[in-house]
């Protein structure tokens, strides 16, 4: 049986590593003048690419379970943003353009699987 507290404290510490390197993309995006859909979807379709790329090579060579903790669902869970591309969407209604909206979340989620069978492909 796994030691839970273990792989909750792996997730925990893959977490801060995610978002931390999510925090640094936001502050870079600020200082360069991006909106706010543009670093999302940036975050969101490198961090597909790099999951699928992960777990693809992870299979490959036989990952412990706890190294795919830290990475995929610390790590990567905690990098890209489900939420933050949601309310972004819903926000680009406001006021805005109802089809940036949805072109935000067609292209999150359809780029995104994308890109995350290319990196799992690349990883073979």
């Amino acid at each position: 049986m796994r030691d839970t507290g273990a792989t909750f404290l792996i997730v925990v510490a893959g977490g801060i590593v995610g978002t931390t390197a999510r925090w640094a993309t936001v502050e870079a995006a600020d200082r360069l003048g991006l909106s706010n859909w543009s670093y999302l979807l940036f975050v969101n379709l490198v961090g597909a690419f790099v999951l699928g790329w992960y777990i693809g090579r992870a299979r490959t060579a036989a990952a412990h379970p706890n190294a795919i903790a830290f990475v995929a669902v610390g790590v990567l869970g905690s990098f890209t943003t489900f939420s933050g591309f949601a309310v972004e969407s819903v926000l680009s209604t406001d006021g805005r353009s109802p089809a940036l909206g949805l072109a935000l979340a067609l292209a999150s989620v359809g780029l995104g699987v994308l890109v995350a069978a290319m990196g799992r492909v690349i990883a073979r």
